[in-house]
């Protein structure tokens, strides 16, 4: 069989990073081909530069026989490519429908058809489940996974013949993404070409046709991976020996640090109440929509409950700000989707000891000496994977820009730490870095909060553990008591 997109020896650089040292790769009609590889393996910039957003350096392309790089999304578009990326390209003033047909609107004597791509755009939405999507509502209305979901539906509006996605599920709840992969197994069936990408091998073992596994910018290899160990996977996709992902240190539960009685945060929920003590890492699993970054939210002071009580070491800090809540030492990591997580126009050195400057400065003048040494030594424990202390955290990747806030906050010493969705465009290897700090800050006498759609990640990792739906806490119970199945259920039902 023809192929229809032949990748060869792809290069690019950026600001002297190398992100893509010689990819190739070939995909099929009616093939889903994944990119499969850890934070900063070049997954997002193959697909940049095949859909046109950016220009390789060097290497070849070829589209159904024909050969170059589109030179812009537009060109892409007119070849019959059509591409979701991760950064977010919608319009939030416009409504939902505007968003989907703008480029292509119908019209007629000078007046637009609206209704023209009216019946196709429903015809979608009925595919995944979304028929209460207010067509008419602005975009910034919509939640995240809202949002994902029309970035998405407008790809597939143009009916492409090479489909490029970059980390499709992150941020869908597990019916969209169920939703998504029988969708996706419909365009294959047409003869559509797929490549996505993901971190996710079991995404992968599930979804895959092909798959080929990118590192540090290369080629590593590529087949099926479903035969393959999940040690022998790890091997390939980091050159380094597996080890234990799940870290599980001794803990002694000392007193309580975080106290939440009968607090509520919206309408129709029944108030929620748990307590963290010293040495005890809590779970809070959730789905899209469960409340459960809200929750987070108001626990750190960033929005204030409508009733309930929040006591930190015994204090009561119900209405307290974000800067009372970080000097009674909780910290917090904002799920990535929602929040600046770093000041991506200073250094990686910057962004890690901004909350501790003390440490490295004498009457109020940075040591720099000191500043590039704490840094250097922080960056190696959190997995920050930059050129320098010196590189800009913008110029990051997505998942080092996620390990160099979780660095800072454990530089920060806080007591009590609010992770939530920690692990959010982490890759395996990054992972087991967070796990390792959570693991030790708990068994070095800190408490820690930890919010996750990742049934495994905290069943592997909590104490105990309690499902949010609806801005309620449905269970509270040991870790051990509860199984994966059993967390969705309670999570869905």
């Amino acid at each position: 069989m023809q192929p229809r997109l032949r990748a060869i020896d792809i290069q690019k650089q950026i600001g002297g990073t190398t992100l893509l040292n010689g990819v190739s790769l070939t995909a099929h009609p009616g093939e889903i081909h994944v990119l499969l590889g850890e934070t900063g393996s070049g997954k997002s910039a193959l697909i940049k530069c095949l859909a046109g957003c950016w220009r390789a350096d060097a290497g070849r392309m070829e589209l159904e026989g024909h050969q170059g790089f589109p030179r812009s999304p537009k060109e892409a578009r007119a070849r019959g490519i059509r591409a979701l990326l991760q950064e977010p390209t919608l319009i939030p003033r416009l409504s939902v429908e505007e968003n989907l047909s703008l480029g292509r609107e119908g019209s007629r004597w000078g007046w637009l058809n609206r209704g023209c791509w009216r019946a196709r755009i429903n015809e979608l939405l009925a595919r995944f489940g979304a028929q209460g999507l207010d067509l008419a509502a602005p975009v910034a209305t919509c939640s995240r996974s809202q949002r994902r979901l029309i970035e998405l539906l407008r790809a597939l509006l143009d009916q492409p013949r090479l489909l490029l996605l970059d980390a499709p599920t992150e941020g869908f709840s597990t019916v969209h993404a169920q939703s998504l992969h029988e969708v996706l197994i419909e365009l294959q069936k047409s003869g559509v070409s797929i490549l996505y990408t993901t971190k996710s091998a079991d995404e992968c073992r599930r979804w895959s046709d092909t798959c080929t596994v990118l590192r540090d910018g290369k080629s590593a290899g590529t087949g099926d991976i479903r035969p393959m160990a999940a040690r022998d996977l790890f091997r390939l996709m980091t050159a380094r020996e597996p080890a234990d992902m799940y870290p599980r240190s001794n803990r002694e539960r000392g007193s309580v640090v975080l106290s939440v009685q009968n607090f509520v945060f919206q309408d129709g929920s029944k108030g929620v109440s748990f307590t963290v003590r010293q040495g005890e890492i809590l779970g809070l699993f959730g789905l899209a929509g469960s409340g459960k970054t809200r929750l987070f939210r108001n626990l750190f002071g960033l929005e204030n409950p409508c009733s309930g009580e929040i006591l930190i070491q015994g204090t009561d800090q119900t209405l307290g700000t974000p800067a009372e809540r970080w000097r009674r030492e909780m910290g917090f990591l904002p799920q990535a989707a929602h929040e600046a997580t770093v000041l991506r126009n200073r250094s990686v050195a910057e962004n890690l000891l901004i909350t501790g400057l003390e440490a490295v400065s004498t009457r109020g003048i940075i040591r720099q000496h000191s500043e590039r040494f704490m840094a250097l030594d922080w960056m190696e424990h959190t997995d920050v994977r930059a050129i320098s202390e010196r590189q800009l955290a913008g110029d990051l990747s997505n998942g080092s820009q996620r390990c160099l806030a979780a660095g800072r906050l454990y530089y920060h010493q806080a007591r009590l730490l609010l992770l939530d969705e920690p692990c959010q465009g982490i890759d395996l290897a990054s992972r087991v870095q967070i796990y390792r700090r959570m693991d030790k800050a708990a068994a070095g006498g800190k408490g820690v909060l930890i919010g996750s759609s990742n049934a495994q990640e905290l069943l592997a990792l909590c104490d105990t553990i309690g499902v949010l739906r609806d801005g309620n806490l449905e269970a509270l119970r040991p870790a051990r008591e509860w199984t994966e199945e059993e967390l969705r259920q309670s999570a869905s039902s």
